[in-house]
């Protein structure tokens, strides 16, 4: 009876715990599936911010390469622009130059005017008798004066009314003692007639000569004279006419301008390497002589080239020497 009873109060007790069990494993197995839900939450939060992160990595990442493109053409513009900076400074350096340049022109324009005027004023009387005038022709201050007052045709020995106007003018000369004269004798185009002179290049160069050996002797400083024959090729009158080749017939007292009011002269060979043509003279290039080597024992013939007659310093002629009769 009593073992009965023992098993029968182990059975409710079994029962009772089974129950208990059963209610504690039912209240844990919802707990783990509402932890469950929570983490499969929390993992479907995590990835979409996982998804959203690669989403703003990926715009970051295109943001820097186009600030990498951006950086690259900006440097590119940057060069350019140092380049441009560097050629705008030289142009500022070359225009600088120049309007040096030009002031320095300026100067000497002035300054050649205030000479004009002062020659002019000296020599108002002589150019309203008509005895000369004066004159700006090819950059240069220029006295001309007519055949008529200071030499018979054909002849380059002065008359004393010749005389006369060029002591006047030497006064005057003797004043300006910083400039260099060139004396330039000039004739028309007809062949020269009845005269010891064969040719109108020996007749203009003796009557320069004539002018200048005279203005020594009126006192002006041979060192600043010098003597040039044009014949009839610097006309500044219509050969064709009387009144032309009247205007032709003249010399010409060039007052020559210093070297400081001079342009300045560039490089005598092109961009390209290749020499300059050679300059020309009143119209006519200048001639060059080239010179061959000679094998030994050779005989050398002097072999000389005619030029145009052009100034000589010191007073010493230009002449164009005489064909043989």
């Amino acid at each position: 009876m009593s073992s009965r009873r023992f098993f029968g109060v182990g059975f409710v007790i079994l029962v009772v715990a089974v129950l208990a069990l059963g209610a504690c494993s039912g209240d844990l197995l919802r707990y783990r599936t509402k932890m469950w839900h929570q983490c499969q939450s929390e993992v479907k939060g995590q990835q979409a911010k996982r998804v959203a992160l690669e989403r703003l990595l990926a715009v970051r990442a295109r943001s820097l390469e186009m600030l990498r493109r951006d950086g690259r053409r900006l440097r590119t513009i940057l060069s350019g622009k140092e380049a441009m900076v560097g050629q705008l400074r030289a142009r500022v350096s070359r225009d600088a130059t120049m309007i040096a340049t030009l002031n320095r022109q300026k100067d000497a324009m002035a300054a050649r005017t205030r000479l004009f005027r002062r020659l002019a004023l000296k020599l108002r009387a002589m150019i309203q008798a008509g005895s000369l005038n004066v004159t700006v022709r090819k950059g240069r201050m220029i006295v001309n004066m007519a055949n008529k007052i200071l030499f018979d045709p054909g002849r380059a020995k002065l008359k004393q009314a010749g005389k006369e106007a060029l002591q006047k003018l030497a006064a005057v000369l003797r004043e300006i003692p910083d400039r260099d004269f060139v004396v330039a004798g000039h004739t028309d185009n007809r062949p020269v007639k009845h005269s010891r002179y064969r040719s109108n290049w020996s007749l203009s160069a003796a009557r320069a000569v004539e002018v200048v050996a005279f203005l020594e002797k009126a006192g002006v400083l041979p060192r600043h004279l010098s003597a040039a024959g044009f014949s009839s090729f610097d006309p500044v009158g219509d050969n064709a006419t009387v009144e032309g080749r009247a205007a032709n017939r003249r010399i010409e007292i060039i007052v020559m301008p210093k070297i400081s009011e001079l342009p300045p002269i560039g490089p005598l060979t092109s961009p390209s390497g290749s020499a300059r043509p050679a300059p020309r003279v009143n119209g006519a290039a200048a001639r060059s002589t080239s010179v061959r080597p000679r094998p030994r024992g050779s005989r050398v013939a002097a072999r000389s080239s005619s030029t145009r007659p052009g100034p000589r310093a010191n007073g010493a002629a230009a002449r164009k020497p005489s064909p043989r009769p």
